[in-house]
This record gives structure tokens, C-alpha cells and sequence, in this order.
């Protein structure tokens, strides 16, 4: 007021509704298939929230489906491992690991012969058994610390270049058949 007598308050509460905001997806056969496994309100949407409270990815098959990217795959954080031969022989091209994930289990992308573009969780504790064999188009990866890598893990990805990262364990034939690799630098 003009003569400043008179005074108002209110009470405002700010609340955070960015996890039910709703996943862009980039691949729309992606998006349909994981719509169909974790939609748990049926709305023909995943919000981040959803994403959030899976845990177990074997609920979506992916097998006999083309997809190109699954960089959405990192909002699903309550995920701690990539299952057994999960992504194998699938057209994939780029993914985004959860940073809760701990493992990589045996073959989770083997022979994914388009994967080029990984991001690997700096948590990750261990690469499984021929869990990359195959993936002949990535050119460099970088190991999180103290990972433990599993046998014949990075056989035959023959456009490996570089590696870089601090290294735990390397098993037997971890990088057998990687003819384009000249730069390693795994720690002490």
C-alpha cells in the first residue's frame, strides 16, 4: 500500500517433478520396447521415474528386434548389471551404462558388430568373459578403476586402438585378435 501499513505472506512449496518427467527417446524401437516392459502406469510412456525402478532388464527381450541407440539405458539406475549375453549379435551402435552398474556379465555384447560408442560407469568392477568379443567397430574404451576384466572380453574387436584405465585383473586372451591396437595404458 502506498502508505506501507498492510503486509501479505504466502506460503510457496516447490516440489521437484523432474522424475516424472518423460524419456525422449532417440530409437522409437527402443522406446516401444522398453514402453512395453516397465509402462507401469499405462500411459504409453516412460518417465524417469519408471526408468528409475527397474532393476532387472530381462523383463524386455530384445531379441529378433533392430534398434540403433540405447543411450537412455543410463536413467535406468536402479540397474546394477548388464545380464548374461543380453545386448549379443544386436545391431546396436551407441549405449550409455547406468553408473550404479558393478558388472558387465559373460557376452553381454558379444558380436554387437555396429556398437562404436560405449560409456562405461566409473563404479564398473567387473568385464566378463567375452562380454565385447566381436564388437569390431569400437576404437578406444576406457577402463574404470580397478575393474576386473574377464577372458577373451575384448577378442577380435579389430578396430581397437586405444585403452586406457586403471586395471585390477586381466585374464588370459583378454584383447586376442585386436590387430589395429597400439596405445595401452592400464596403471601400475
Amino acid at each position: 500500500t502506498e502508505d506501507r501499513n498492510k503486509t501479505a505472506t504466502c506460503k510457496v512449496t516447490v516440489t521437484d517433478d523432474s522424475l516424472n518427467r518423460l524419456i525422449e527417446f532417440a530409437d522409437i524401437v527402443m522406446k516401444e520396447l522398453c514402453v512395453d516392459a516397465f509402462d507401469t502406469n499405462a500411459d504409453g510412456e516412460l518417465s524417469y521415474a519408471e526408468a528409475a525402478e527397474v532393476t532387472d532388464l530381462s523383463q524386455m527381450v530384445l531379441r529378433k528386434k533392430t534398434f540403433k541407440t540405447f543411450d537412455e539405458l543410463q536413467f535406468f539406475t536402479g540397474i546394477q548389471s548388464i545380464p548374461f549375453c543380453y545386448f549379443e549379435g544386436i545391431g546396436i551402435k551407441s549405449i550409455i551404462i547406468p553408473e550404479n552398474v558393478k558388472t558387465i556379465e559373460y557376452g553381454a555384447f558379444r558380436n554387437c558388430m555396429h556398437l562404436s560408442d560405449i560409456s562405461i560407469p566409473n563404479g564398473l568392477e567387473l568385464i566378463g568373459n567375452y562380454a565385447f568379443c566381436g564388437c569390431e567397430k569400437i576404437e578406444s574404451f576406457t577402463m574404470p578403476e580397478s575393474v576386473i576384466i574377464g577372458s577373451h572380453a575384448f577378442e577380435d574387436c579389430s578396430m581397437l586402438k586405444t585403452i586406457n584405465g586403471t586395471v585390477n585383473y586381466l585374464n588370459q586372451s583378454v584383447f586376442a585378435g585386436c590387430s589395429s591396437l597400439t596405445n595401452i595404458s592400464l596403471g601400475d
